[in-house]
């Protein structure tokens, strides 16, 4: 069987299980429920899945019961809107970023050498 036999829908992930197992319901199949696992690539790169992602599952045409995560839709691909404050809201002036340099908390002048003198100031 090739990889182009295989049968992909698109789901949302319902259920974090051990060994990097999910159970996602799929959107196609009258809302049924499998077990995934996640592709080789996701794991190398280290992708997180969370329930409530939508995701892209590939399936044999063998066993409808199990299934391959093959892709994680963004936020915005799905629909969902992301978090923005409102321009005009009372938190405007606080959304936007603060550039300037703070001190480092740690102390020390950030010589970047562990163990070195801190960059204190010279007498």
């Amino acid at each position: 069987m090739s990889r182009e036999d295989n049968i992909k829908v698109e789901g949302v992930v319902r259920e974090l299980l051990p060994r990097t197992k999910f159970r996602v319901e799929l959107d196609e199949f009258a809302k049924q429920t499998i077990l995934c696992h996640l592709s080789g690539k996701m794991r190398m790169n280290r992708i997180k899945i969370l329930p409530g992602d939508r995701v892209v599952v590939e399936m044999s045409p063998y066993d409808l019961t199990k299934g391959r995560i093959v892709y994680r839709q963004s936020l915005q691909r799905s629909g969902m809107p992301k978090d923005k404050p409102d321009e005009d809201g009372p938190d405007a002036e606080s959304a936007v970023a603060d550039t300037s340099k703070k001190p480092d908390k740690r102390g020390g002048g950030g010589s970047g050498v562990k163990g070195g003198s801190g960059g204190g100031v010279k007498k």
